[in-house]
């Protein structure tokens, strides 16, 4: 099949990393596929190409078997009524976890806009990333079907060797780890806030952040304010091939975000054997059940226990976390897009 996967930006970050792995792997099944995109900021993967548009419309000129729509509502609405269309729902971050007013108002209204797009005939099914999401399409569930985001369990894996022991060394005792995005509904700033808290229990304690967005310069202030700055390593970003390695020269993910469409991070760092401490939101109670490695809290005054009771029990989380993280690969996500595709 010749296959397009379309997205107005393609570029770092959850939606891109999907549609990397997405070509990725059904390209090694054999079909022709190309990201299509008005903003391309990011690499395809091998043998698959990258298409830029300069207008929307364009897209009804391509030659595709099938066309499959991330986040996309400009080319969804120009979109002609014979295509083959299927798009994924991502989910959008509640309304009053936005960061502005403008914010607030904008992505209120883009995701009503969204919501009607996908329930027209041009789009024969929509997958939704996690059960939680697929609430938002009560309104067209008869053509909705839910298809977990999947984990490189190639690159994600448990790694030994010197660069391990050389991050171990930096990234203290326990290790804490978060990667993702700082903005304001990943609540980050709240795990500078719990610092003091578990460093009275645990003295060597760090917490690394891999990642980046607006809250960047707030993480370093509130860091001095409390005193805790020695503690607190802001690591930007880095490489995908550097990731598996801090993941693993790391003893616990945690994070607090209060929004979550899936959890991607959370299950990459669950690959290379970690056990993960969450806020108790609905994407991530998904997952918790059934894997046994996922602790989740409400207050932060909860958190240093959560860490104590991974600690005197570490390798039995461990194990549970490997244990569940196998049953996301990416070539079975690609196997399950492939029997959508062909109902069309």
């Amino acid at each position: 099949m010749k296959i397009c996967l379309c997205v107005s930006s393609y570029e770092r970050g959850g939606i891109g990393t999907v549609i990397y792995y997405e070509a990725k792997y059904l390209s090694d099944a054999n079909h022709e596929v190309k990201i299509v995109t008005l903003n391309p900021k990011k690499q395809p993967p091998p043998n698959v190409e990258l298409i830029r548009l300069v207008n929307p419309r364009e897209i009804n000129k391509l030659n595709c078997d099938i066309m499959h729509f991330h986040d996309s509502l400009r080319f969804l609405r120009v979109l002609k009524q014979d295509a083959r269309a299927v798009a994924t729902y991502h989910g959008y971050t509640p309304w009053h976890l936005r960061p502005t007013l403008r914010d607030m108002v904008l992505m209120s209204i883009y995701k009503r806009k969204y919501l009607r797009e996908l329930a027209k005939p041009t789009v024969k099914k929509v997958i939704a990333i996690s059960k939680y999401v697929r609430r938002d399409l009560a309104h067209i569930n008869e053509k909705v079907t839910v298809i977990y985001n999947g984990i490189d369990t190639k690159l994600f894996r448990p790694i030994n060797g010197e660069r391990i022991k050389e991050l171990k060394e930096q990234m203290g005792e326990p290790a804490l780890i978060y990667v993702g995005s700082f903005y304001r509904h990943k609540r980050v700033l709240d795990l500078v806030k719990a610092m003091p808290l578990l460093l009275k229990e645990y003295s060597n304690c760090k917490l690394t952040l891999i990642g980046y967005g607006p809250d960047t310069s707030k993480i370093g202030r509130l860091s001095k304010k409390l005193s805790v700055q020695r503690h607190v390593n802001l690591r930007g970003t880095v490489s995908d091939l550097e990731l598996p390695l801090y993941y693993n020269a790391a003893d616990v993910y945690i994070t607090a975000s209060m929004w979550e469409g899936f959890g991607l991070t959370p299950l990459e760092a669950m690959a290379c054997g970690k056990p993960v401490i969450s806020r108790n939101i609905p994407a991530i109670a998904e997952h918790t059940e059934k894997a046994g490695s996922i602790l989740t809290f409400n207050r932060l005054e909860e958190v240093p226990k959560l860490i104590g009771d991974i600690l005197s029990n570490y390798l039995h989380f461990s194990k549970k976390a490997l244990e569940y993280a196998k049953i996301f690969p990416w070539d079975l996500h690609a196997v399950k897009l492939e029997k959508v595709y062909k109902v069309l």
